[in-house]
This record gives structure tokens, sequence and C-alpha cells, in this order.
């Protein structure tokens, strides 16, 4: 093997990688404990919002198997019950499948738009699911914050994760 083709296939594996590495940073940065009273129970769902966005622009580089591993990672650092976010990151995932033709096609509010439908939907299985857990009806608005806090967090997020698909595709 030359030594331009080894180069090539160290190239392809840190493209492939990449998105990842980029949702489990974000998985570790959501988690960071911040001295701000009552964040940990709003912090913004940083590893779904790039999970949506690979999901819509190449999902090919976030397969599935890989998104259950960060949904468990996601369960054991916040201690949640373990498939809870692995389930959410999967069912988001799947659901993309037949919706990403109708973002690729249209303007970037439509895909914030979307995000903000799925966030929200998200909140409410994640509240379900402590319900269910606590059996009890837990207050919905944790939820809710934390789904607005990722809302309002998308275009950056979004545009971080455009400006590393950016990278791979200029390194082709």
């Amino acid at each position: 093997m030359g030594e331009n083709e080894h180069w090539h296939k160290v190239s392809d594996s840190a493209r492939n990688v990449a998105p990842f590495l980029l949702v489990l940073l974000l998985t570790f940065i959501s988690v960071v404990p911040l001295q701000v009273p009552g964040y940990s129970g709003i912090a913004p769902p940083l590893a779904l919002l790039a999970i949506f966005y690979w999901g819509v622009y190449r999902p090919e580089l976030l397969p599935a198997p890989a998104v259950a591993l960060l949904g468990a990672l996601q369960d054991i650092l916040t201690g949640a019950p373990l498939g809870q976010y692995m389930l959410i990151y999967l069912l988001v995932q799947a659901s993309l499948i037949s919706q990403r033709q109708l973002f690729l096609a249209h303007a970037f509010f439509i895909l914030w738009w979307g995000y903000a439908l799925i966030a929200l939907l998200a909140a409410i299985v994640l509240w379900l699911i402590a319900a269910a857990v606590l059996q009890t009806l837990p207050a919905l608005t944790p939820f809710l914050l934390q789904a607005c806090m990722g809302i309002a967090l998308f275009p950056l997020v979004a545009w971080l994760c455009h400006r590393l698909s950016r990278l791979l595709a200029d390194d082709v």
C-alpha cells in the first residue's frame, strides 16, 4: 500500500467517525456540572440536536448502532433509566427516515421547526418514562424547559455540525 493510499484510508476513517465524536463531545458537555441552581434538570439536549442534524443531512455518518451507543452513554452519565435516551435517539433517527426529503427541500426555518416538534415530542416521551419509573406524575415543566433550551440552541449546534460537514466534504 502506497503512502497516499494509506493517508486516504486514514482520511476516510476520520471523516466517518467525526460526527460520532462530535455527538460524544456534546454528550459530555451536556452533563458538565455548572454552578447554576436547577440547571442539571433543564440542561439542553445537545446530543439530540446533533443527532437530528446528522439524521437529516448525513445519516450514513451516524448509523443506528452509533446512535444507540450514544444514547446508552447519555443514560449512564445522567443516571437515567438505561435505555431511555437510547430509545429517544433511535426514535428521532427513525422518524427522520420518512421526513428527510421534506427537510432537505426547505429552508433552515423548516428544519428548526421540525426540530422543535421532535424536541417537544421527545420531552413528552421522557416525561412519560419518568412517570412510569417514578409511578407518579412528575412536573412537566422541567422537561419542556429542557426542550425549549434545545430549540433555542438549535441554530448554534446546527451551524457547528454544518461547519464540520463542510470540513469533511472539503477533505474529499
